[in-house]
């Protein structure tokens, strides 16, 4: 059997690393955008006052949200690959401990 050399390992770790971190971001921005594009509806043009509708915090509030949002993405897709990296880990060395027996 040959072994992956260490950078090959380590680059394409980095890289899976980061491609998963943009797309729980992404998801992350994207629901916190959502929910507060949702929750202030516009009113016809004219009809508001020039301090309707803004929330004084709004914005601490997003920032909160979209820290929250991912770091539960973060924390639920790291234990689900963690969980599956050593179920598969455990499977493979069962399977080759069996193989070696026979």
């Amino acid at each position: 059997m040959v072994k992956a050399p260490l950078l090959f390992s380590l680059v394409f770790g980095e890289g899976i690393i980061n491609d998963a971190t943009s797309v729980v971001l992404v998801n992350a921005i994207s629901r916190s955008v959502a929910s507060t594009s949702t929750a202030g509806q516009l009113a016809p043009p004219g009809t508001e006052s020039p301090d309707e509708g803004v929330e004084p915090h709004g914005d601490a509030r997003l920032l909160f949200g979209i820290v929250l949002s991912f770091l539960y993405l973060f924390t639920t897709s790291l234990f689900l690959g963690l969980g599956a990296g050593l179920g598969i880990s455990f499977l493979m060395r069962k399977w080759r401990s069996h193989e070696a027996h026979h």
